[in-house]
């Protein structure tokens, strides 16, 4: 009975092998065939490729024609950086203000400030302060001088000080108070 029991318990393992390596068989082959590309015509591919290539083409010219245009407004507008022209230049706003005020010395370079709506030149002596319009040459105030006044008074500006750069600084040295 051993034989017998030996006999079909190796029967039985051997069909389940085959079926197991049949199963499996058919699965690759099924796998294979369904993985093979369908053959699609050289020509159509040529041209998918082309139209491609035509389609990156035109959007290259696009960008290239976008960029030189913003290239073309930047070196048109001045920097923010660069100061504005004015028919007063920083040298003749010092002469102007060191003639008004003998014997001072000039204390740093004159920059352009906001004093009462006006652009003017802020110069900055030893015994003072004095603002020279950037357009017009006038001294709009002198602060160098003992008992000075504001010579011409500005529209907008809204206060009796001056404004650097967006900053208000306050009341003059010996102004009206």
């Amino acid at each position: 009975m051993n034989q017998h029991l030996a006999l079909l318990l190796a029967t039985g393992l051997s069909t389940f092998l085959l079926v197991t390596g049949g199963a499996i068989a058919g699965r690759v082959t099924q796998t294979q065939a369904t993985a093979t590309p369908t053959a699609v015509p050289t020509e159509d591919i040529v041209a998918l490729l082309q139209a491609r290539e035509a389609e990156y083409q035109q959007l290259l010219a696009q960008a290239n024609a976008q960029l030189e245009q913003a290239y073309m407004q930047q070196t048109a507008q001045p920097s923010p950086t660069a100061e504005p022209e004015y028919p007063v230049s920083p040298d003749q706003a010092a002469m102007i203000a060191m003639g008004k005020v003998p014997g001072a010395t000039l204390m740093s370079t004159p920059e352009l400030v906001n004093f009462q709506g006006t652009i003017a030149y802020e110069v900055a002596l030893n015994r003072g302060k004095v603002y020279v319009d950037a357009t017009t040459a006038a001294v709009l105030y002198n602060g160098a001088a003992a008992g000075s006044q504001v010579v011409q008074s500005g529209g907008g500006g809204g206060g009796g000080g001056h404004e650097r750069e967006g900053e208000h600084e306050g009341e003059h040295e010996g102004g009206d108070d």
